[in-house]
């Protein structure tokens, strides 16, 4: 188990500026600031998050030219510097940041590009890892301005109980009318791991049942059609059939 969060934030790239200042730890975390930044590990589950202020040297230095020019840059340095398996990239989101202002009383100034930032959706064996978080916000010099990375090594265990719940999805599985919560979007198996500030890294899997109601709107089943809160962990659920 890493805890130096200095030794880690080398490994991202993660610029810490004078006088840097290792916090006294909590119990889920070790953190460090520099002058203009903060950077967080989490021991217990290797996640990590850095940020910058607005005059750090790394903010106001030049972005890249366009999104697609930073998520070239973000690929490559989760690649590189994260060391993420890049197989298990399911998605590339991306987004622009822009800042606006106005004079007091006057007309609104052009919105000003602040920089990009990329994010990576991960899918291990055709299951997304709902959990798993990758983003970055890059300089054009590929150096990191804002990061978090959460994405722990997958259990082989839980690929198997995914496996075992995918064929039960596949039978055309639905929850009982009386456990739905409006009309079914999907049904499909997702695999979920602790979040980025647990003491422990845990995994489990579950059937996700997305409705048609209002965006974001789930219910998690196990293999016997029961509720479930993913994030009580335990044996990973299989079928008593």
């Amino acid at each position: 188990m890493q805890t130096d969060a200095v030794a880690v934030a080398v490994k991202y790239g993660f610029p810490l500026s004078d006088p840097a200042t290792v916090r006294a730890p909590s119990p889920t975390s070790r953190a460090v600031t520099g002058g203009s930044e903060s950077f967080v590990l989490f021991p217990g589950t290797g996640a990590v998050q850095g940020w910058s202020t607005n005059d750090a040297p790394q903010a106001v230095a030049a972005r890249p030219s366009s999104l697609e020019e930073h998520d070239r840059a973000a690929i490559q340095y989760f690649a590189s510097k994260a060391g993420l398996v890049m197989s298990e990239v399911g998605e590339v989101i991306h987004f622009a940041g822009y800042r606006g202002s106005a004079d007091v009383g006057g007309p609104r100034q052009p919105d000003q590009l602040i920089g990009f930032s990329t994010s990576l959706v991960r899918r291990i064996g055709g299951f997304d890892v709902v959990d798993s978080i990758a983003s970055v916000e890059l300089n054009a010099r590929g150096g990191p301005v804002n990061l978090s990375v959460h994405w722990p090594a997958p259990d082989a265990q839980v690929l198997s109980g995914a496996a075992q719940l995918k064929q039960i999805v596949d039978g055309g599985w639905l929850p009982s009318t009386n456990k739905r919560i409006g009309p079914i979007k999907s049904v499909r198996v997702v695999l979920h791991h602790s979040l980025a500030d647990s003491a422990e890294l845990h995994w489990s899997t579950t059937i996700r049942v997305d409705y048609d109601v209002q965006r974001g709107t789930y219910q998690e089943f196990d293999a016997n059609g029961n509720l479930v809160n993913p994030y009580k962990f335990g044996p990973v659920p299989t079928s008593s059939k």
